[in-house]
């Protein structure tokens, strides 16, 4: 369905996208905005990159091979404090032992590592480390590049600076996390923040891949909303995910769909009373948070199918089309995905960071799927056009804007 058929009369470009005075056409971006834009990209490939390397740093336990955050020491006592890693035998011997006495010794967290395992463990963490160091000096730029730019100030300021205030929590949160011995609410909290600050890169790369001044609908699609919802049981099942995750409880029942002979393991098992408060059994019983999210999933899937459904007969934008389709072949294989990770106990880890990855792509189409129908303006002069003729008593919509014209 050609999207050039709906020309509603209504579809008058917003305030905070109109085209500037004496500024760019509005059927052509400037090169501030498409190499922002192009930044922004190069940012959401390293972010990618860095939640991936962060879930196989939880996954192997490597975390707290660095047990110091922000400074590495190399000599007794935390003193020689350097930022980057061994060089020499040495080095890696002082390493390997302040790991042993602030770590294993002090009952923290498993056995005694091996050279070979902590030299492993430590290079993954330090990966880590060196990647979220690159996204923020890209982001950085980013931000310089936004004060320097007018039309960078006006599409994407008030994002750069709600974002910015984003990173540095979740800078703060991984320095608490490995301070604290990485518990497992605290882990899970820093991968929900990485996911809200994923999501707002996303949301400015796709607001500056418009022409600044490009019409917009005068309110959003009626299926926003579901595309909202979508998007946020998303995001509470990436969560869940990451109690499962930090808890260890994708290793409490690896049968399915039946834990323990059942669907629903007997209460006594769900809520445990030697949890106090009671409410931490939400997430630190390890069953009842690994039957959260096996059941949680089938929201997240009626709620994406749903959507989908709805927007069958709308006219997408041939991008959003895409995204309406690929969402469906994500969500199936993010559900295969977790069924397999469960079965093998997580074993090998690559299914469970596949599982991660996987979950993030799903998640980031549907934040897409918002925005297509926030700013498209044939999905709303479609719907609008689709109104019902008039009811008894009542003139329809379109007999009221006809005569509002003649």
């Amino acid at each position: 369905m050609s999207a050039s058929k709906y020309q509603h009369p209504e579809a008058t470009p917003r305030p905070d996208e109109a085209s500037p005075a004496g500024g760019a056409s509005p059927a052509e971006r400037t090169l501030d905005e498409i190499r922002a834009a192009a930044w922004l990209k190069v940012l959401l490939f390293f972010l990618f990159a860095l939640v991936l390397i962060g879930g196989t740093v939880r996954i192997t336990h490597s975390g707290l091979s660095i047990p110091e955050w922000p400074i590495i020491y190399y000599g007794p006592e935390k003193t020689k404090p350097s930022l980057l890693p061994p060089f020499t035998e040495q080095g890696w011997e002082t390493a390997h032992k302040t790991y042993h006495s602030e770590v294993i010794d002090l009952g923290v967290h498993g056995d005694p590592r091996t050279m070979q395992t902590f030299k492993r463990e430590f290079k993954l963490e330090y990966s880590h480390r060196f990647t979220a160091a690159v996204v923020s000096i890209l982001f950085l730029a980013l931000i310089v590049q936004t004060i320097r730019k007018p039309v960078l100030r006006r599409r994407i300021g008030v994002l750069i600076g709600v974002s910015a205030a984003v990173l540095f929590a979740q800078i703060v949160l991984g320095g608490v996390v490995v301070k604290t011995h990485t518990p497992a609410l605290s882990v899970s909290y820093h991968l929900g923040m990485a996911f809200i600050y994923i999501g707002m890169i996303l949301w400015m790369a796709l607001r500056l891949g418009r022409p600044e001044g490009t019409p917009l609908p005068p309110r959003p699609s009626r299926h926003t909303w579901l595309a909202w919802m979508a998007a946020a049981v998303c995001f509470l099942q990436i969560f869940s995910g990451g109690l499962v995750a930090n808890t260890e409880a994708g290793r409490s029942y690896n049968t399915w769909p039946l834990m323990a002979e059942s669907l629903i393991p007997p209460a006594n098992a769900m809520w445990q009373s030697h949890f106090e408060p009671a409410i931490l059994n939400l997430v630190e019983n390890k069953i009842l948070v690994q039957w959260t999210h096996r059941w949680f999933a089938f929201i997240v899937a009626a709620a994406v199918i749903l959507l989908v459904v709805r927007l069958v007969t709308s006219p997408l934008s041939p991008f959003g089309r895409w995204m309406a389709r690929a969402s469906v072949f994500v969500l199936v294989t993010q559900i295969l995905l977790g069924i397999v990770t469960l079965l093998e106990a997580v074993q090998p880890w690559i299914l469970g960071i596949a599982h991660l990855g996987v979950g993030l792509i799903l998640f980031l189409i549907l934040l897409g799927l918002v925005y297509e129908l926030k700013t498209n303006v044939a999905v709303y002069e479609y719907e609008t056009a689709s109104v019902p003729a008039s009811k008894p008593g009542k003139e329809s919509r379109l007999e009221v804007q006809a005569a509002s014209l003649s």
